[in-house]
């Protein structure tokens, strides 16, 4: 564990820097840690893959004391039991996919198979990030593994599905980016008007499930008038 100043206000602690469920446990068991044992002074807690971003109020801490802190209580041996977190089923449209035949000469797969790979495993939201409501996922079958694009796109569909090396993720909005476009959400994963306003949090399971175009454009529809309420969609 590497505890360094970030700004004037923050920490970041950093643990082994590769995608693993084990090293994000520690990134969440460090949280909880100083959750429960810092009572004041913290103003926010960004865990990603395998690391931990802290802010803390100047006036109640020095970095270099809050870092000692930690050091001198935190043991980074000592994992706390995993929480559950919510576990969501998100349709997506597999027809609706961009990269489909770049995809199917690199992985040597038929679509087909691609899909029921993709929905037979169970993606745990790591991170945050990149665009707002950003969801990073993982970690895919090593069957469908791959690269990102040489040249990525000027602008992604917003609620693309997507996939890059150890990951998959949801644009959340129209934006530039360079992963593998595989199908299409008809989800808001992403509105500024509600309190929740991200679909996902850090720790949320995810299954995929495959719709066909009718249904996308009918759900597409239902959100877009309002009839379907996010917590439809949580086991």
């Amino acid at each position: 564990m590497k505890i360094q100043a970030f700004g004037e206000s923050a920490l970041l602690i950093e643990f082994e820097q590769k995608i693993s469920k084990d090293i994000h446990q520690q990134v969440m068991t460090c949280k909880e840690w100083i959750r429960k044992n810092i009572q004041s002074g913290i103003t926010f807690l960004t865990p990603a893959y395998c690391s931990l971003c802290l802010g803390f109020d100047r006036q109640l801490w020095q970095a270099k004391e809050l870092a000692q802190y930690i050091y001198s209580g935190f043991d980074q041996n000592v994992i706390t039991e995993k929480q559950v977190g919510r576990v969501l089923r998100i349709p997506v449209c597999y027809e609706l996919a961009p990269d489909r035949e770049a995809l199917e000469d690199q992985l040597g797969l038929d679509w087909t198979t691609f899909v029921e790979k993709h929905t037979a495993s169970t993606y745990q939201v790591y991170m945050l990030g990149f665009l707002p409501g950003f969801p990073y996922m993982g970690i895919l079958d090593a069957a469908l593994q791959c690269k990102r694009k040489r040249n990525p796109r000027k602008q992604v569909p917003a609620q693309s599905v997507a996939i890059a090396g150890l990951q998959t993720g949801i644009y959340p909005m129209d934006a530039p980016g360079g992963w593998q476009l595989i199908g299409q959400t008809p989800m808001p994963i992403l509105d500024i008007y509600t309190e929740q306003q991200f679909l996902f949090q850090v720790g949320d399971q995810v299954k995929f499930y495959s719709i066909d175009p009718e249904e996308f454009d009918l759900l597409k529809d239902a959100f877009r008038k309002g009839h379907w309420n996010w917590e439809e969609c949580y086991e």
